[in-house]
């Protein structure tokens, strides 16, 4: 063969010429079955097309998610239960402190989470929490659990009770800040707790503006008496508070209408 002559030869069927180099990838192997009109071709490089551009969608995630995971801040337990006197009772967190410690720094790295929850008519209620990369690729988890009776509650409040914890317990192990241990079984740390001079104000404030303190505990706080209540959830009580006010304007400007 001439030095002029450029050499043939097949390359997975597909003919070239050197000296001209050709880069052999998925899209440019797409091509040349589109060209020829090879099916079974164009299906085996369609195949590994997408699986290749799947890859590069999981790297991006993981990446994303590992610079996002080393800027979620603390969690911290807010909330008491308990199951009457001389009962268990724990600290927990609420759902809102698990998304503002954990979604900054998941959208800032384009990451984004939702959930699924299906609620069949005889069953158990499951919530499925989904977080995705703006690339497309996504990552899910599946918890499910009965609806929560405990406490008086009418049949819709079980059902929103159970969602949310199965909407916080998804959302932390599909993230990796659960505990080692189950969270909502055990009390890990001593919590602050109301001054005298709060508890005073804030019966003071409900007796005000006509709020039962009982029924602001059992429904709205959760909490036994209100000497339980967690120093951290003291401004919270204050806006429910305010909350119920501007709640009683609004129904009286309706009335009067």
């Amino acid at each position: 063969m001439s030095d002029q002559e450029p050499e043939v030869r097949r390359v997975q069927g597909i003919i070239t010429h050197n000296p001209i180099e050709i880069t052999i990838t998925p899209l440019t192997l797409l091509r040349e079955a589109m060209l020829t009109k090879d099916i079974e071709l164009f299906r085996l490089v369609k195949e590994l097309y997408e699986s290749e551009r799947q890859d590069a969608r999981r790297i991006a995630y993981n990446r994303a998610f590992a610079k996002a995971k080393a800027e979620f801040t603390p969690i911290v337990k807010t909330r008491r239960a308990s199951f009457g006197p001389g009962k268990a009772s724990y600290d927990y967190e609420e759902l809102d402190a698990v998304i503002d410690a954990i979604v900054p720094a998941l959208s800032k790295y384009g990451l984004v989470h939702s959930w699924k929850t299906v609620n069949p008519p005889d069953g158990l209620i499951s919530v499925t929490c989904v977080l995705a990369h703006e690339d497309g690729y996504s990552e899910e988890n599946t918890l499910a659990a009965a609806p929560d009776q405990s406490g008086n509650k009418n049949s819709i409040q079980a059902v929103q009770s159970t969602v949310t914890y199965l909407q916080r317990s998804t959302l932390k192990s599909k993230c990796g800040v659960a505990a080692g241990r189950d969270d909502d079984a055990h009390v890990t740390a001593p919590v602050a707790r109301i001054s005298s001079e709060d508890i005073e104000r804030l019966r003071e404030r409900m007796k005000e503006v006509g709020i039962v303190e009982k029924k602001a505990l059992a429904q709205a706080w959760r909490l036994e008496k209100l000497e339980d209540m967690p120093a951290a959830m003291v401004e919270r009580a204050d806006r429910d508070i305010d909350e119920f006010v501007n709640a009683q304007e609004r129904q009286a400007v309706v009335a009067e209408s």
